[in-house]
């Protein structure tokens, strides 16, 4: 009843907010029902594609003081998780560093603003400095100093049955007193 009063209230005053509600309630009630979608504003379709399933997966593993403080997958350890997301920045941007296209439309963009565009495109000596940087970041969250780190880039592949069979490994970066 409060219902129909506040719909005939909306009529009333604005004629085009009281359409534009019966519209909206018709575009949900046909998502719904036609093309079985909860509203037309959140398409499961977007949220909810199959993934493909990839011949090689890897992750990072860091070894803090002879001790592995983070071995992925560990989704549930926000504090593990904490540890490795820094070096995902690492490995996605020297998947695409080397890349021509990369280059080439980083250079478009910011062809103009040379001094970002050299900040960006960066070289070897700055991986280092990250590398440095790192070890100072595992030194204070850990707190204790490091003896020794070796950040390992590992690859795997799953079986059938969903065993996970190690492929290979690269050590990314190696520290030792």
């Amino acid at each position: 009843m409060l219902l129909i009063s506040f719909f005939k209230t909306i009529f009333k005053k604005s004629k085009i907010l009281f359409l534009g509600i019966i519209i909206y309630i018709l575009g949900i009630t046909y998502t719904g029902i036609a093309i079985n979608q909860i509203s037309p504003f959140y398409v499961w379709g977007m949220y909810a594609t199959p993934t493909k399933s990839k011949d090689e997966y890897s992750f990072t593993q860091i070894t803090y003081n002879n001790e592995i403080i983070d071995n992925f997958p560990v989704y549930m350890d926000f504090k593990k998780g904490f540890y490795n997301y820094p070096l995902y920045t690492y490995l996605s941007y020297e998947k695409f560093s080397n890349h021509e296209s990369f280059n080439k439309n980083a250079h478009n963009k910011l062809g103009k603003y040379p001094n970002l565009y050299e900040r960006i495109i960066s070289n070897e000596k700055d991986w280092e400095r990250y590398f440095i940087y790192y070890k100072d970041f595992l030194e204070v969250r850990l707190k204790n100093k490091a003896n020794s780190i070796l950040i390992e880039e590992i690859k795997i592949n799953y079986q059938e049955n969903g065993k996970s069979i190690k492929k290979g490994k690269r050590t990314l970066y190696e520290y030792s007193k």
